[in-house]
């Protein structure tokens, strides 16, 4: 079964740095103190120039600077360069992480058994992008019997885009999140994003595989 669902109702809490929008959390009786989650999506503000990030044991973590300009350090080994808009950071959240800097992030956390990618897409006015996302099911028998499932998102930071399925169209503004859940019963997920404004359009792209 496809489902393709609008988000805009967010909460938004405080962390040690600055603050974070919890966009999606999934299963949705999942806790993010708990981390009893597969995966969730977020926004961030790093708002002083020196922050700690929060010990997550067990997490995966992909950050991508959506504004501004930070410079990670991971138990005590700094980046080479500091990030700049659409740049991306993958680690562990159990690893001691320290930014310098201020900014604004789209972050990706996963639990075991979950992968996932995230990237910064521009379009110009008119433009649009097709996908075919293809899901690879794992031979081992064990994994084979774990329930799994597929998302694909749309986070919009910039204008206006059309989130097309073979089925289904929805309309997404700055700060709405387009989100496609299916089983993994079929192989390729396909579908468009559209601009049919006559500004530019920025989104954070999104797929996630995960197993439970």
């Amino acid at each position: 079964m496809t489902k393709l669902v609008m988000y805009d109702d967010f909460t938004t809490t405080s962390w040690a740095g600055g603050t974070t929008t919890e966009l999606l959390i999934y299963p949705e009786d999942a806790v993010y103190k708990e981390l009893n989650f597969c995966f969730r999506l977020s926004t961030a503000t790093v708002n002083i120039e020196n922050g700690i990030f929060t010990c997550l044991p067990g997490i995966e973590r992909k950050l991508l600077l959506l504004e501004g300009s930070i410079l990670l350090t991971f138990d005590g080994k700094t980046q080479d360069k500091w990030m700049k808009q659409g740049d991306m950071a993958h680690f562990f959240g159990d690893t001691k992480t320290v930014s310098a800097g201020t900014g604004r992030d789209f972050n990706l956390m996963m639990s075991k058994g979950t992968k996932g990618d995230v990237s910064l897409i521009t379009l110009l006015s008119e433009e649009k992008e097709d996908y075919a996302d293809y899901i690879t099911k794992d031979e081992d028998p064990e994994e084979k019997s774990m329930e799994s499932g597929y998302c694909a998102a749309v986070y919009v930071t910039e204008g206006t885009v059309c989130f097309h399925t073979g089925e289904e169209k929805i309309t997404l503004k700055k700060g709405q999140l387009g989100v496609l859940m299916t089983d993994t019963s079929q192989q390729v997920i396909g579908y468009c994003i559209q601009n049919e404004a006559k500004e530019k359009a920025s989104f954070v792209k999104i797929k996630i595989f995960w197993k439970y």
